[in-house]
């Protein structure tokens, strides 16, 4: 094919040819440049991706490291709270030496059988003493570690969240520790009083820091910082305790609303990367600095290499852009002509030699602007594509709202665009509703709400309905210049109407949620927003009930505060297993949560079923239990609970299955205790030393719980049982053999005779010699 356009002028730079070529080479030109940028900060965003993956997980590392050295602390002095001679030794008022001793040396034993342990504390504010594993017993005006002091007036009781760090002075030395400090501290007595009782766990920082100098490499800094920006833990030393909080990247780091990170960042004139993990349960911070210097040393190498590669590309689509733009301009002509034959050419620039893609571009145009009209729509088109457009609308989805009320008018939808009103209808108990019905039976009753609404609002406004294809239905409506007050309270009449003609003939109850007025269509969305979640108050207000601003924002509680002291009560009784006091508690808790914002409420609900988490845990590990609590599964359904009730039943059925399965386990402890009871009764009710005292010391509990249990058990005392099973035995003993009765009675644990005669009489109405003749 003849090319004449190239031939007459090829350096033209108005023909298609040469624009074509010089395109190609400067595209060419910028993906090669491009190309090469992004290889060279690929190469180098992969070094240091790869450093930083690397450094997050020995960061990840030293948090678990750490986070389980906190754990096994908080374990280690619960153990300490739980026993005897401890607890003792912090509430024991008595004065007496020998009182205590025993709580002393169980305090030696326990601070030498763990290396991390630097010191234990015990104080007891009955004698104003503190107690401790390395230094001799003092009052708390003279004790040593005056600091520890300072901060148990500033403790509000219960275990300390996280580390404490500190310095300590050794007592009887000029020298210091570094140490890690725990507190589990009894509640106050008065606001200006030290607690009623405190175990302190003082760990040595030095042997935990020993993980993160064993991790870290020689240009490696890895360290640990708290909220306040302390350093907790480091591979370097003489840092420890450090406030490095006015550090520049420090800020960075604990302002950061990541959890994790890296960024780089110049530290005394070198360019270091700066890796970071922070902990919710140790809350502390994980920091790594390592010199960027060090990871780059490749890339001049690869440098050179991207500059020889450039270049060689280069050449070759110059040569490339030659051929491809010859093979794109010689079908042109062969375009145009079919343009001209098939396409009316008025307002059409006609061909020009010099720049021939004009001629396309104009016909291009006319092409692009002859509508199509939504008119010819069929039905069912017309329909899908009304429902899809106010969707869209009310989903925020439409990126040019001003051209959309020509659609609206082509589509017959049947609102103006200004003065609008939006009101959500949302399925009541969706979950059972789902389950009830099918697929099919559910966008029934969609369309029917869609009707019903439509036929109900009509008659007084314009309106428009959309399904959207979830649990509820929306309602846009024009409500001209009425007062705003007066529309809602028409519109709030027209809902209960709905839902009157929805439950008798559905059979089924709807929420109304009510939006801000919208002025025009780009508020709608918004007004959209708040109706659906003005819906969420169900939770609240109940089923069927009709939700907009005045009704939720007058009764809501602006300052929401979680109400710790009614949790406290609640989690005292679920302790005491008092399930009636434990609904009565509950409730009081959930009634106050109503009274916040919803997002407020599931957050605080939430909040209480961690909390109830972690207290069931506990008592799990008391009565060594396994309690199957899925609190997973709460968390993940939150959302849809419709009513305060199905969360107060959920909580209550979770606390009831514990509290059955702590007092399942409680009977069985006490009845196994009365079964050895009795077995040791059996083979050695002959001892005359056999006696309630007895028995409680060889089954190791008190006597008086021995005996409580035991009337629980068996329904007769102790005492009683011990002589009827002897009675019984002296009864067969002068029945079946010749023993003199003095025997007997020595035989079955009666030194006495004289007492045998009198109890046996006593018992069975009759002396034991006439039991015999008899």
């Amino acid at each position: 094919m003849k090319i004449p356009l190239m031939k007459r002028n090829f350096i033209n730079l108005h023909s298609t040819f040469t624009k074509l070529l010089l395109s190609y080479i400067l595209l060419s030109f910028m993906i090669l440049i491009i190309s090469t940028f992004a290889l060279y900060q690929g190469y180098k965003d992969q070094i240091f991706k790869q450093s930083s993956n690397a450094y997050g997980k020995i960061l990840t590392q030293a948090n678990y490291y750490t986070q389980n050295t906190l754990n096994w602390a908080n374990s280690f002095v619960y153990q300490l709270y739980i026993d005897d001679n401890i607890y003792n030794l912090m509430y024991n008022s008595s004065k007496i030496p020998s009182d205590y001793s025993l709580g002393i040396l169980k305090l030696g034993q326990a601070s030498s059988v763990i290396p991390l342990t630097q010191s234990i504390y015990v104080y007891n504010n009955n004698l104003k003493m503190f107690y401790s594993s390395v230094g001799a017993t003092s009052s708390s005006n003279s004790f040593y570690d005056q600091a520890i002091v300072s901060i148990l007036r500033k403790s509000n009781g219960s275990f300390t969240s996280a580390f404490i760090p500190r310095k300590i002075k050794n007592p009887n030395k000029n020298t210091y520790s570094n140490v890690l400090t725990l507190i589990l501290a009894g509640n106050k007595l008065d606001d200006n009083s030290l607690p009623e009782g405190s175990i302190i766990l003082n760990l040595n920082a030095n042997e935990i820091s020993n993980y993160f100098k064993n991790i870290s490499n020689i240009n490696d800094n890895i360290f640990a910082i708290n909220s306040k920006g302390l350093v907790v833990l480091n591979s370097k030393t003489n840092s420890f305790n450090q406030d490095i909080s006015d550090l520049t990247y420090v800020k960075q780091i604990l302002n950061s609303k990541n959890a994790q990170g890296h960024f780089i960042q110049k530290l005394y004139g070198t360019s270091c990367i700066i890796n970071f993990v922070t902990s919710e349960r140790t809350n502390l911070t994980f920091i790594s600095i390592t010199p960027y210097k060090t990871l780059l040393q490749s890339m001049n190498k690869m440098i050179n290499l991207l500059l020889i590669i450039f270049i060689i590309i280069f050449v070759v689509g110059i040569a490339f852009s030659y051929l491809i733009s010859k093979k794109i301009y010689s079908p042109i002509a062969v375009i145009i002509k079919n343009v001209k034959k098939n396409l009316s050419t008025e307002g059409v620039i006609e061909n020009n030699t010099k720049n021939e893609l004009d001629y396309l571009s104009s016909a291009i145009n006319k092409i692009l602007n002859t509508s199509l009209s939504l008119k010819n729509l069929s039905t069912e088109d017309s329909l899908f594509i009304r429902q899809k457009i106010l969707k869209d609308l009310l989903l925020n989805s439409l990126t040019n709202i001003n051209a959309i009320e020509k659609t609206l008018q082509d589509l017959n939808i049947n609102l103006d665009s200004n003065n609008l009103m939006i009101f959500v209808l949302r399925i009541d108990s969706a979950k059972n509703f789902n389950i009830t019905y099918s697929k099919e039976d559910i966008e029934l009753f969609q369309y029917a709400l869609i009707n019903i609404s439509i036929e109900v609002i009509s008659t007084k406004y314009k309106c428009e309905a959309i399904d959207m294809e979830t649990d509820h239905i929306s309602v846009i409506l024009n409500v001209g210049v009425e007062p705003l007050s007066q529309v809602v309270a028409s519109i709030i009449d027209l809902i209960k109407e709905i839902q009157n003609i929805i439950f008798t003939s559905l059979h089924f109850s709807v929420s109304a949620g009510i939006g801000t007025f919208a002025a025009n269509l780009s508020e709608l969305p918004k007004s959209y927003k708040w109706a659906y979640e003005y819906t969420n108050y169900r939770i609240k207000y109940g089923s069927n009930s009709i939700l907009y601003h005045d009704k939720v924002v007058t009764e809501m509680q602006e300052n929401s505060k979680y109400p710790e002291g009614k949790e406290k009560l609640l989690f005292d009784a679920i302790k005491s297993g008092k399930i009636k006091g434990v609904d009565i508690c509950l409730t009081n808790i959930l009634k106050d949560f109503l009274n916040y914002r919803y997002l407020d409420i599931l957050i605080y609900i939430m909040q209480l079923a961690m909390n109830s988490k972690k207290l069931l845990n506990n008592l799990r590990k008391v009565s060594d239990e396994n309690l199957l609590i899925n609190f997973d599964f709460f968390r993940d359904n939150l959302q849809k609970f419709e009513s305060i009730n199905e969360v107060h039943d959920w909580f209550m059925s979770s606390y009831n299955k514990t509290l059955l399965q702590l007092q399942s386990t409680k009977d069985n402890k006490k009845e196994n205790l009365v079964n050895k009871t009795i077995s040791y009764i059996d083979e050695n009710y002959g001892s005359s030393n056999l006696s309630p005292e007895y028995l409680a010391d060889y089954v190791k509990i008190s006597p008086n719980y021995l005996r409580t249990i035991f009337k629980e058990i068996r329904s007769q005392s102790l005492s009683n049982y011990i002589h009827q099973y002897r009675f019984e035995k002296a009864k067969y003993l002068l029945e079946n053999t010749q023993f003199t009765i003095n025997d007997i009675s020595i035989k079955v644990g009666f030194a006495n005779t004289n007492y045998f005669y009198t109890s046996f009489k006593k018992y069975f109405g009759v002396s034991p010699t006439e039991w015999r003749n008899k």
